[in-house]
């Protein structure tokens, strides 16, 4: 079943829960692909019947990767679908979230985004209450747990605080370098350990602009038709 998604945005195909690398994140990983019909608490053996997921983390911990995960795995298997990046509010209306409870699931990214927004908190608050009554799976990210998202509607963080939250952990560097490789193996490039290694020395350790300059030195081993080695990243580099 196609995904329901705001005009102009679209998800990256490769998200998926088979590419993300879980280590730290084992559980949180658990509950996002828990299937649609099993309350989450479940999914942990708890007797929760809780069905909302809030999972918040640092900046580059995999948080809308994770979240696109659960968007192509439910359509996968014929569920309906919604996507909304919060962090694209300004051309967005709050009144889009109006009959989301008709979803399967719904997927609400960079929660964040709109605190201090006082239409968009109380039309969260009111979606969250009914795709609850419809016993509907909701999961949102941010970047902060509730209490620190400074939201100007209280009941709002109430809700929020009802979920279930799971906190993302940044990877470490043995994690961000498997990352890489996999990451690099999908579109038919070798990235050794030297290589590697040399990266998380020399380059950002943010795990975003890792990926992006992976993406770079792609380009780069194509057009000058070379391997993929420190001499070739440091042109890169210095470029």
């Amino acid at each position: 079943m196609a995904i329901q998604l705001p005009l102009g945005i679209s998800l990256r195909a490769e998200a998926s829960f088979a590419n993300y690398v879980t280590v730290g994140n084992e559980q949180s990983v658990t509950l996002l692909s828990a299937p649609q019909e099993v309350p989450l608490g479940r999914a942990l053996d708890k007797t929760s019947e809780e069905r909302v997921i809030y999972l918040w983390g640092a900046h580059a911990t995999g948080k809308t990767h994770l979240l696109q995960a659960c968007c192509h795995q439910r359509a996968e298997r014929n569920q309906a679908v919604c996507f909304i990046p919060l962090a694209e509010y300004h051309e967005l209306d709050p009144s889009m979230l109006e009959g989301l409870e008709t979803m399967d699931l719904v997927c609400i990214d960079d929660l964040q985004a709109i605190a201090g927004e006082l239409r968009w908190e109380e039309a969260l608050f009111h979606l969250f209450n009914r795709l609850y009554d419809q016993r509907k799976r909701l999961i949102m990210t941010a970047s902060a747990a509730p209490s620190g998202l400074t939201l100007s509607l209280n009941d709002l963080t109430s809700r929020l605080n009802s979920a279930l939250i799971c906190h993302l952990l940044p990877l470490n560097d043995a994690a961000k370098l498997e990352v890489l490789q996999r990451r690099a193996a999908e579109v038919g490039m070798e990235l050794s350990l030297e290589v590697g290694h040399y990266l998380l020395r020399h380059a950002s350790r943010d795990l975003t602009a890792l990926l992006a300059l992976l993406q770079q030195l792609d380009h780069a081993s194509l057009v000058r038709q070379r391997r993929l080695t420190i001499p070739l990243v440091k042109e890169v580099l210095n470029a």
